[in-house]
C-alpha cells in the first residue's frame, strides 16, 4: 500500500488565504449560500404552486394554481372506480338495503 501511495502525485503547497485568484476545488463543492439557494428554490415553488403555465405543450397538459384546483376538486369530487359486474350487483344491492 505505502509503495502505491509513494508513486502518487502530491498536490503542491496550499493556497495563501490572502490569494483572491484560487482556481476553484474539484466538483462536487459545498454551497456557498446554502441559505440563498434554499430561498431561491422555495420562491420558485411558490410561483409554480400559485400561477397558470404548460406542463407539456404536445399534450396539452397544464398547471393551475393549488387553491384552484382544491376548489375545483370540492366542487367536481374525484373520480370513481369502476367495478366489475359482479362487484356492482353486489355493491348496488347493498346500498338499496
Amino acid at each position: 500500500m505505502f509503495g502505491y501511495l509513494n508513486k502518487q502525485e502530491v498536490p503542491g503547497p496550499p493556497a495563501s488565504p490572502v490569494v483572491k485568484d484560487r482556481p476553484l476545488p474539484p466538483t462536487p463543492r459545498l454551497q456557498t449560500a446554502p441559505y440563498d439557494d434554499l430561498t431561491r428554490m422555495r420562491a420558485t415553488e411558490e410561483e409554480k404552486l400559485n400561477s397558470y403555465g404548460w406542463v407539456d405543450r404536445r399534450s396539452g397538459t397544464v398547471r393551475i394554481p393549488i387553491e384552484r384546483a382544491i376548489e375545483l376538486t370540492a366542487e367536481r369530487g374525484l373520480p370513481a372506480r369502476v367495478l366489475a359486474g359482479g362487484e356492482q350487483a353486489a355493491k348496488s344491492a347493498a346500498e338499496r338495503k
